[in-house]
C-alpha cells in the first residue's frame, strides 16, 4: 500500500471514530453502582477511555473523564462517603426551655453522671447533652462580635493541637463556646485557602517537614510546619506532589518533550494531572502550564 492510500484509509478511520466519538448521549445523574464500576475499570484497564466506554453504553468518553477527574479530586473520606448508599439523615431538634431546665435541676441533683441524666432523656444522646450543657455553662462567660487578634491566633495554635476536637478548644480557649470555635473553623474552611498562596518560608519548611516525617501523613506534616490551619490537607498534598516533588525536574525543554506533553494533554481530554504522571521526566504543573500556551502561541504565529 502506498502513501497517499495509507493516509486516505487513515482518515476514513479517524473520521469514523470522531463521528461516533461526537455521537450524543444523554446526560443523567452518576449512581454509586455506575461510580464504583468506573473506579474498577480504571484500576483494571488504566484511563483507555475508549475500551471503558464499551462498558458503559449510555456514557460518553468525556463523560467518564470528567467523573473520573472530579473523584480523583477527592480526598479518601469524600470517597468514601461518596461511594456508600445514601441514607436519611434525622434532623436533631433543638432543646427547648422545659428541657434546659430539667437538664439544669439533673445536674443539680445526681452531679455529672450522665448515665443517669440520659435516663430521663430518651431522645436524646449522651454527646448532645454535654454539648448543650457545656453551652448552658459556658454561655455567660463568652465574648460576642468580632475575634481579637491574640484569640485568632490562640485558636489557630490550639486547632494545630487538638484538630477538630472544639470541646478541647473552647475549654482552653475560655473567652468562645464550642458552637463559636465550630462556626470559625466553617468559615475559614469555606474560604478554602490555596497551598499555591504559600510563601517562600513555608515551602521551604514544608519541604524539610516532609523530609523528616515522610509523605504519607500530610495532616501530621500540615501540624508539624505550622501551616494556616485554614488550608486544605489534601490541597497541600496535591500542590506538594505536582510541584515540589524532588523527583520534578527543573531546567530547559526540549522540543520532542513539549511535542509528547501536548499530544498526551490532546488525548487525555485536557487533563494536565494524567499528563504529568505519564510524562518519562516528571516536570512541575505550573511549569507544563507555561510551555504548553507557550506553544499555542508558537504555532499560531506560524499560521
Amino acid at each position: 500500500m502506498n502513501c497517499k492510500s495509507f493516509r486516505s484509509v487513515f482518515n476514513f478511520a479517524f473520521t469514523q471514530q470522531r463521528t461516533l466519538s461526537t455521537e450524543k448521549y444523554t446526560q443523567k445523574i452518576w449512581s454509586v453502582k455506575e461510580t464504583k464500576k468506573l473506579l474498577d475499570l480504571v484500576e483494571i484497564h488504566g484511563t483507555d477511555w475508549v475500551l471503558l466506554q464499551s462498558h458503559f453504553p449510555d456514557r460518553g468518553r468525556k463523560s467518564l473523564g470528567s467523573r473520573y477527574r472530579l473523584l480523583m479530586r477527592k480526598n479518601a473520606e469524600e470517597l468514601e462517603a461518596l461511594l456508600e448508599e445514601k441514607k436519611s439523615v434525622p434532623q436533631v431538634k433543638s432543646f427547648n426551655k422545659t428541657e434546659d431546665k430539667l437538664l439544669d435541676d439533673l445536674v443539680k441533683s445526681v452531679g455529672l453522671d450522665w448515665d443517669k441524666i440520659c435516663l430521663s432523656f430518651p431522645s436524646r444522646t449522651k454527646s448532645q447533652l454535654l454539648e448543650r450543657y457545656a453551652v448552658l455553662v459556658e454561655e455567660p462567660l463568652n465574648r460576642r462580635g468580632p475575634w481579637t487578634t491574640s484569640e485568632s491566633k490562640q485558636f489557630e495554635s490550639l486547632f494545630a493541637i487538638y484538630g477538630e476536637d472544639f470541646h478541647r478548644i473552647s475549654s482552653s480557649l475560655k473567652t468562645r463556646s464550642i458552637k463559636q470555635c465550630q462556626i470559625r473553623h466553617t468559615y475559614f474552611s469555606n474560604l478554602r485557602m490555596s497551598a499555591s498562596t504559600l510563601t517562600k518560608e513555608q515551602i521551604e519548611t514544608l519541604k524539610k517537614t516532609v523530609e523528616e516525617y515522610g509523605p504519607e501523613d500530610f495532616k501530621q506534616v500540615v501540624q508539624k510546619a505550622k501551616l494556616p490551619y485554614s488550608l486544605i490537607v489534601e490541597d497541600v498534598r496535591k500542590y506538594y506532589w505536582r510541584e515540589l516533588d524532588p523527583k520534578i525536574v527543573v531546567g530547559e525543554w526540549q522540543d520532542h518533550e513539549v511535542e509528547f506533553m501536548v499530544q498526551l494533554y490532546e488525548e487525555l481530554d485536557g487533563c494536565m494531572e494524567l499528563v504529568q504522571a505519564r510524562l518519562p521526566i516528571k516536570r512541575g504543573l505550573k511549569d507544563m502550564w507555561i510551555h504548553y500556551y507557550e506553544d499555542i502561541e508558537k504555532k499560531k504565529s506560524l499560521l
